[in-house]
């Protein structure tokens, strides 16, 4: 059985303003993944250390930039049954089981 049954993968670009917020609204749980994919960035500024704690870090160093090539690494690198993807107006849940 999978340890997660939600994995919430979030593409991270100098967004050090909204970055809380967001990580703020997911709910903590044990079943929820948290994977933060930072694009291209040498560091996550001001951000709450307590919040980070929650997450997986994955540093996108490849020559894919952007969201998506973003969300491909974290859904890669997930442990899940279900994926979870946030899109500025909408949420499209995968069931992947």
């Amino acid at each position: 059985m999978l340890k997660y049954k939600y994995t919430v993968v979030i593409p991270y670009y100098k967004a050090s303003d909204t970055i809380e917020r967001l990580l703020n609204s997911i709910p903590e749980r044990e079943d929820i993944q948290i994977v933060l994919v930072v694009d291209n960035c040498k560091t996550i500024h001001s951000v709450d250390p307590t919040l980070l704690k929650r997450v997986s870090l994955i540093w996108n160093s490849s020559s894919s930039a952007g969201a998506g090539a973003c969300r491909n690494i974290g859904i890669l690198n997930a442990f899940k049954e279900t994926f979870v993807a946030s899109y500025n107006h909408c949420v499209v849940i995968l069931d992947t089981s």
